[in-house]
This record gives structure tokens, C-alpha cells and sequence, in this order.
């Protein structure tokens, strides 16, 4: 029996990009160690596979996670104005009771999320302009002691201005 690998495109109602930081990060390794021996050695050899290893981390980034909801294909999936608030929620509590080695408790936190809706199917803008919106100072990380506040991250309101004429609202949140 023979498989062919077949690429099949999925297109859903929500669309959320990859976290990118806001400034350049310093991803840092740290070799770690076990105390005890999870597992027995391998033949002829005298540790473990899991007696040592390393272990990638960024001290401190900010990052912007950016996503939309497509009306169109909301109506086609069934997906509702009900389902965009569980969206909503689930990004705002994102890291909250998400602790991991990777991410000790605290670690990470969602600080601020904007969320626009339009008044219309098709819009009063385009998601590039909506996106064009938020604004923040580049901040270069000389000595590692940057804070969120320090990217003095906010919204255009000159042209929110222009836009919340034409029908579009936003709503600040702040995370959890």
C-alpha cells in the first residue's frame, strides 16, 4: 500500500500570528543536571539520557502576538459573537496556572490586549491599517534592565480617531 503526502489548507474564522518581540532578545543556555537517574544507561555507556542536557531562555523580551476573526468565514463555520468572547478571555488569561519548567509561575503574562470591532461585514479598515495603529518606542537592551513600561506602548488615537468615525471601536484590556 502506497500513501501519498497531500498538503491540505485549513481556513478557519480566527487567525492568530506567531509572538514576535518588539525588540531585539539575547536567548541565553543553561547546561543543566538530574540529582537521581530518571532512566537506566544504555549498553556500554555510563549515564543516562537524561542526566544532562541544556536548557534555552530569554531573560526579558516583549512580544506582540497579532490575530483576527474573518466574518465570512465565521458565518460558514457556525462560529459566534459568543465564541469571539471565549477567544477574548482565553488570550487575556493565556499564562495564568500555565507553569512549566519553560515557564516558571509569574514568568510570563499578557500586560495588554486591543481588540476592534467593526460596525460593518466588510470593515472600516484594512487589518494592516488596524495593526498600523499600535505604536512604541524601539528600545535597545544595553544593560537588561528594561520594563514593559519603557516601550511606552499606545494607539495612534490621531488616526483611531478617523477610523472610530467610519464605525470602528476598540476596547483595551488588560490581562490577568
Amino acid at each position: 500500500m502506497t500513501y501519498q503526502k497531500r498538503s491540505i489548507g485549513i481556513r478557519g474564522p480566527v487567525s492568530i500570528s506567531l509572538a514576535k518581540s518588539l525588540s531585539p532578545i539575547t536567548c541565553q543556555t543553561m547546561q543543566i543536571t538530574r540529582s537521581t537517574n530518571g532512566m537506566s544507561a544504555s549498553e556500554g555507556k555510563t549515564r543516562s539520557s537524561d542526566t544532562m542536557g541544556s536548557k534555552n531562555f530569554v531573560e526579558y523580551g516583549v512580544y506582540l502576538i497579532k490575530g483576527s476573526i474573518n466574518v465570512f468565514f465565521s458565518e460558514k463555520t457556525g462560529f459566534t459573537e459568543e465564541d469571539s468572547e471565549v477567544i477574548k478571555e482565553a488570550l487575556r488569561t493565556l499564562f495564568v496556572n500555565d507553569m512549566s519548567s519553560a515557564r516558571p509561575e509569574g514568568s510570563m503574562q499578557v500586560k495588554e490586549m486591543y481588540w476592534f470591532n467593526h460596525d460593518s461585514k466588510l470593515g472600516v479598515a484594512s487589518s494592516a491599517k488596524i495593526f498600523e495603529l499600535l505604536e512604541y518606542n524601539e528600545i535597545e537592551f544595553i544593560d537588561g534592565k528594561v520594563k514593559y513600561e519603557d516601550y511606552d506602548i499606545h494607539l495612534n488615537e490621531e488616526k483611531l480617531n478617523e477610523y472610530k468615525e467610519k464605525g470602528l471601536s476598540v476596547e483595551i484590556i488588560e490581562g490577568m
